[in-house]
């Protein structure tokens, strides 16, 4: 039932990737962010996201490095980073 709840809150476990690319592609648009996916062989590689602020300070400072990184985070209790 749990598992059930889970699937219809936030999708089966085989489709997270493809969620998290359709929430990133949502939000820069709403917000005038910047996201880029990496895809090989039909598989989630690696992503990067700014915000519509990060890209101004790349923009005026371009040696800063912004790095958010949020460690077990997810349903997997894997490392975001």
């Amino acid at each position: 039932m749990l598992q059930q709840i889970k699937n219809q809150e936030f999708g089966k476990m085989s489709n997270d990737a493809e969620n998290f690319a359709k929430m990133l592609e949502e939000d820069a648009k709403k917000r005038g962010g910047f996201y880029q996916i990496k895809k090989e062989d039909n598989r989630f590689v690696s992503c990067s996201y700014m915000s519509k602020r990060m890209k101004q300070l790349v923009d005026k400072f371009s040696d800063v490095l912004i790095i958010d990184a949020s460690h077990k985070t997810n349903r997997f209790n894997l490392s975001f980073f």
